[in-house]
């Protein structure tokens, strides 16, 4: 990401919990960011992905959705034809953090792991982490 900075950051969240996706986002907002757009399920975000005229910088990706799980998000993105979309930075959001499930995702070249409820410092890093590359 080109120095977009956290108040520039465009950022995809991805959880099937619609309370959670409020409250997450109001949290974004008092950190600074201001374009979020949140979707309920892995297949509606890939729908926009592949078809919607929205650029992102970061996924925020919850692992547990009843239609396509994380995994399964993981793999269909990485797969993807398209390159752009294929090295979206993802971090993944989820109440299955420990050091299993991470060592299993990193190969997935994720970009980082948020518990819920996610910790916004942490956040804040890993997103001025991506203004370094």
């Amino acid at each position: 990401m080109a120095k977009a900075g956290i108040k520039r950051t465009s950022i995809l969240m991805i959880d099937d919990d619609l309370i959670f996706r409020d409250i997450f986002k109001e949290m974004l907002k008092k950190v600074g960011v201001k374009k979020v757009t949140a979707v309920g399920s892995a297949r509606a975000a890939i729908e926009l992905l592949r078809h919607g005229n929205v650029e992102f910088h970061v996924i925020l990706l919850d692992l547990d959705m009843p239609d396509m799980n994380g995994v399964a998000f993981l793999q269909t993105i990485r797969n993807s034809h398209d390159q752009k979309m294929a090295e979206l930075p993802i971090i993944i959001v989820s109440g299955y953090d420990n050091e299993t499930v991470r060592a299993d995702l990193n190969r997935f070249g994720v970009l980082g792991f948020l518990g819920k409820p996610p910790d916004m410092a942490d956040l804040k890093q890993m997103i001025a982490s991506l203004e370094k590359t």
